[in-house]
């Protein structure tokens, strides 16, 4: 096996190509990438004893790959917008859309090399109630929109206004996307749960691309076990990618998924 950097290696957008196409394969950041291949959904889950994908909570329990981080991050770099959900901002008091890790700054240089210095859009799925219109993300963003039900721009609208937040009346994720293309967003990663991303592999599918890393360890504290995620494996079976393994804070499988399949109208992701 060839040797893999490690992101805190990565100095420059060439490295960020190399340790791309190291994790997905020698046409990921070649010389025919394109980097705005549309809808993106970057997740991480865990392959239980019995074969099947839960998601893993994002706690001191999780488990942690630099990899992964980078993955995350490198996902960002890309977008012209990232969709983020109200529960994960109430969950995690410090996510951010910043390109953070040891990796930051050679992103950095490759957005404004490939992508130009505009930062993305950061959109938040949200019915409005409980949201912190004073977290971090929206400090952080260059542009926030909260995107909502009418109810609930009629109740952030005020608030949001003074800390220059923008609010959008719509429906769901699948509306968000569409509201966001019509922004110009050619990019749009997603960073929602299940129970909202899984919206997206319904027919007619709207994700063109899946990146996911598995956490492939036969235990995962109980903490971090999260929800079912089997609608991954069905969406992406068609277009299977045995991916990457790596063994760092654990064993890892890192693939891209472009061919993907809508899901059934069964599929559950309570």
């Amino acid at each position: 096996m060839q040797h893999l950097m490690t992101p805190d290696q990565l100095k420059t957008p060439a490295d960020v190509d190399a340790l791309a196409r190291d994790l997905y394969g020698p046409d990921f950041c070649g010389p025919d990438f394109d980097p705005t291949p549309g809808v993106v959904h970057v997740t991480s889950a865990w392959r239980t004893p019995a074969g099947t994908l839960r998601t893993i909570l994002i706690n001191d329990s999780s488990p942690k790959s630099a990899y992964d981080f980078f993955v995350l991050n490198f996902s960002r770099a890309r977008a012209d917008a990232i969709v983020i959900t109200g529960k994960i901002l109430r969950e995690e008091e410090n996510v951010s859309h910043r390109l953070q890790g040891e990796a930051a700054t050679a992103l950095e240089r490759w957005r404004r090399e490939r992508r130009g210095e505009s930062a993305p859009i950061s959109l938040v799925l949200s019915s409005g109630r409980g949201l912190d219109l004073d977290h971090r993300l929206f400090q952080d963003a260059e542009r926030a929109v909260v995107y909502t039900s009418e109810e609930g721009r009629q109740r952030l609208a005020g608030p949001a206004q003074e800390r220059g937040i923008e609010v959008v009346a719509g429906a769901g994720i699948r509306g968000a996307v569409t509201w966001l293309r019509d922004q110009g967003a050619g990019t749009i990663a997603i960073e929602a749960g299940p129970s909202s991303a899984q919206q997206l592999y319904r027919a007619p599918i709207l994700v063109d691309e899946l990146l996911l890393s598995v956490y492939e360890e036969p235990h995962l504290p109980a903490a971090a076990v999260g929800l079912d995620a089997s609608y991954l494996e069905t969406a992406s079976s068609s277009g299977s990618a045995d991916g990457r393994e790596v063994s760092e804070g654990g064993r890892w499988r890192f693939s891209r998924h472009l061919s993907l399949t809508a899901i059934g109208d069964n599929s559950d992701g309570r």
